[in-house]
């Protein structure tokens, strides 16, 4: 079944861009209103090169279809700031020139003196974010090296002693919890609300550590898949190589192992592809190449140009569009601060490299893996604090549980109420090391063994089935004071951290618990 959305296509195709908020801006004028009190004037904007003028444009209506409207205008305002005062100097710049560390320092030493450090911090920021957006887009000028360094002197930070990534709550990798959320919501029903391709993209982004422009250049025919004799299936695909001085752009590739779970989801996708061409009466598959995350239409100005193969090619920036449709489906939400998650390519890119640090891979492997020609710019994940543990009480747990939503089961009365209620195997235990005795928590809906750790990998099992007076309180308390055993000791974080998802879990279940018992207490009282 094919299920991309009608607001998807309309926003891929023509000048109207669709807002966060479902609102569709139009961006054919010079100015841009994008709310009642919210708009963009190009008409301030100084004369730029095409090429710049036309980054600045695709990340802006970035902003308009991820961020509030306010944000969108703040973020012009900076880079309307920043490229008055630089004009002289991007106005030399050809699509072939690298926009370099210098132009950087150039940013900084033209700004008005009389600006306050916050200011320019402000201002600085608002480049660099662009620069970052365009270097992940792939477009010409831009480069992914230059964008890291550039980051850490922004925030006064040398390379041997950066510690960036993982603390910018938006620009950084994601944390421990809020990488566990995601794969735990990709493995859920939930995931089925989204679409083949959004599923793809991201599993895509977890798995391999691409950026944007990877995905955008990659062909159905890079999925390989070899069945041994045994029927075994193994997936690989492979990643077309950006930046390394070939003329083409599919020039050269590396081939990466895929998850055989990944790999069935792309070949779905490449089915899905074949039915839409199917029913597509401009295809033509002599002219035209077959991307994987392909238009649903031919792109109609580009089909009549000597770039004809690239007509079902996705624009710029469709990933973080993808991508931002996954954090609204799963309501995903930055730990500790409950704001909104920010997800993009870049930041699934940082984790991916840090989860391989944290793993043991020695450099040259991280530098392997993320397609770089040397070691220089990796170092920056052996020097982050991504080994920094939150602290987590029974308050924080309880206050997170309703946004984890990490529990997957079913809250039953009683055992009688159980699926297997008639086998007491199914019974799930909790030992109570202060009362030295196994206690009942729930039932499992499993009639097979599955080798996994009860009652803490319960929590999060779609099949459990908690006891609606079982003492899960407790189970939380003994996870807490683990973690915090753990904490004290100076552990090593993945062995702190490793039950943050089954404490969400266990501390959602022991509030629907007290909510049912509130509501049937109301309703004995109303009797």
């Amino acid at each position: 079944m094919i299920s991309w959305a009608v607001a998807y296509e309309n926003d891929n195709c023509g000048s109207t861009v669709l807002a966060r908020s479902g609102a569709a801006i139009d961006t054919s004028e010079l100015i841009w209103i994008l709310s009642a009190e919210d708009t963009i004037n190009w008409e301030q904007f100084p004369t730029l090169p095409d090429h710049i003028r036309d980054a600045v444009e695709d990340y802006i209506k970035q902003l308009i279809r991820s961020r509030a409207p306010r944000y969108v205008v703040v973020a012009y305002n900076c880079l309307l700031a920043v490229f008055r005062a630089v004009q002289t100097k991007f106005d030399t710049l050809s699509p072939a020139d690298i926009i370099d560390r210098s132009c950087y320092d150039y940013v900084r030493l033209s700004l008005p003196p009389n600006l306050d450090n916050d200011t320019v911090n402000h201002y600085l920021g608002a480049f660099l974010r662009w620069y970052t957006w365009c270097a992940d887009a792939g477009l010409d000028g831009f480069d992914e090296d230059v964008a890291i360094e550039l980051e850490e002197r922004r925030l006064g930070r040398n390379r041997s002693g950066a510690a960036v990534l993982s603390q910018d709550p938006e620009a950084g990798p994601l944390n421990h919890v809020e990488f566990n959320l995601l794969i735990t919501k990709l493995r859920s029903p939930e995931a089925l609300a989204l679409s083949l391709r959004d599923r793809c993209a991201v599993w895509l982004a977890i798995a391999c550590g691409t950026n944007e422009k990877n995905m955008r250049l990659l062909h159905e025919d890079d999925l390989l898949k070899t069945v041994l004799n045994d029927g075994t299936e193994i997936y690989e695909i492979r990643i077309p190589r950006i930046k390394k001085g070939t003329v083409g752009e599919r020039d050269q590739s590396r081939t990466r192992p895929l998850d055989a779970h990944i790999g069935r989801l792309v070949e779905a996708l490449i089915l899905e592809n074949a039915e839409v061409r199917a029913l597509d009466d401009r295809w033509d598959s002599d002219r035209f190449a077959r991307p994987l995350f392909a238009r649903r239409r031919v792109h109609d100005q580009i089909a009549i140009t000597a770039f004809e193969r690239d007509a079902y090619r996705q624009r710029r920036g469709i990933f973080s569009t993808m991508l931002g449709r996954v954090v609204e489906a799963f309501d995903l939400r930055a730990f500790p601060s409950n704001e909104r998650l920010v997800l993009t390519t870049r930041r699934l890119r940082y984790t991916f490299a840090t989860r391989l640090v944290e793993a043991g891979a020695p450099p040259v492997d991280v530098a392997d893996a993320l397609d770089h020609s040397d070691t220089s710019n990796v170092m920056t994940y052996y020097n982050s604090r991504s080994d920094v543990v939150t602290r987590l009480d029974k308050a924080l747990a309880l206050r997170m549980a309703p946004i984890a939503k990490a529990f997957l089961g079913k809250i039953i009365s009683s055992e009688a109420d159980a699926i297997r209620s008639e086998n007491s195997a199914s019974r799930i235990r909790h030992f109570d090391p202060e009362r030295q005795k196994l206690e009942n928590v729930g039932s499992c809906g499993n009639a097979s063994y599955c080798g996994l750790f009860a009652p803490v990998a319960c929590y999060t099992c779609k099949v459990f089935q908690p006891w609606l007076d079982a003492p899960h309180e407790k189970v939380l308390e003994h996870l807490l004071r683990q973690r915090d055993a753990n904490l004290e000791r100076r552990a090593d974080p993945k062995f702190t951290q490793m039950n943050d998802l089954a404490i969400f879990a266990v501390a959602e279940v022991v509030d629907r618990c007290k909510d049912v018992r509130l509501s049937r207490a109301h309703v004995g009282e109303g009797s």
